[in-house]
Order: structure tokens, then C-alpha cells, then sequence
């Protein structure tokens, strides 16, 4: 059985870390760090015109993501997966295609009810 963390460097993604370690020690099974790497605009050249990181350095930035939330999990057996696109959509396509995927866990950033009623919110508690 694995579970899944969709993770990047906020206090919020390491809470779920931690939830889901505890969990995992409890019920046994593998824990999977998920990151959903991103290209994204990387500044603005001498004409004002956005620069988008290469593929390369989106991939290496995912790659530092999960090393740095990897070093965050201390007691269980811990893997690595590394995709593209948009987190919400790539992390639910992933976990839903994978057969032994029991549970996904994700941050939230608790975004205030006036503020999520604009640009809602990926993770809500339960």
C-alpha cells in the first residue's frame, strides 16, 4: 500500500508530511512524495517580456523540492515521484491510475473565506 503526499517547500506541505507519516506507521505501508514540477515565468528580459525557466530548471527545482521534503520524513520507507502540469489535475490523474495508491494527503494553506471565495482552494479540511 502507498500513500501519497503532493509536496513542495510550505509549512503546509510539511503538516501533511508529518500526518501522513503518522498514518503510515500506524497502518503500514510505503510513502510517496509527489511534486508536480511547473515552468514558470523566471523574470522579465530588457524589453519587459516575461522569461520562462527552461524545462531543465523546472526539473532540477522539482528534483531540490522533493530532496529537501524527503529529508522532512523520518521513520518510514519513503520514494519519489516527480510529474508535470498542474498540481490539482496531475496528482489526481497519478493516484487514480496507480492501483496500490490508498489515500492522497496535501497542505492547506487556510486561505481566509473571503479570500477562497475568489480563488477557492485545492485542499479544504474535512
Amino acid at each position: 500500500m502507498r500513500y501519497v503526499v503532493s509536496v513542495d517547500t510550505t509549512k503546509a506541505s510539511k503538516k501533511a508530511i508529518e500526518e501522513a507519516e503518522e498514518y503510515v506507521k500506524k497502518v503500514g505501508g510505503e510513502l510517496e512524495l509527489v511534486h508536480v514540477a511547473q515552468q514558470k515565468p523566471n523574470g522579465n528580459d530588457a524589453n519587459g517580456n516575461p522569461v520562462i525557466q527552461s524545462r531543465e530548471e523546472a526539473e532540477t527545482r522539482g528534483r531540490d523540492v522533493l530532496a529537501k521534503t524527503t529529508s522532512w520524513v523520518d521513520e518510514v520507507e519513503v520514494t519519489t515521484t516527480l510529474l508535470w502540469g498542474k498540481p490539482g489535475e496531475e496528482v489526481a490523474e497519478y493516484a487514480n491510475e496507480e492501483d496500490d495508491v490508498k489515500a492522497v494527503f496535501v497542505g492547506h494553506r487556510g486561505l481566509s473565506s473571503r479570500h477562497e471565495k475568489f480563488v477557492g482552494s485545492t485542499a479544504k479540511n474535512s
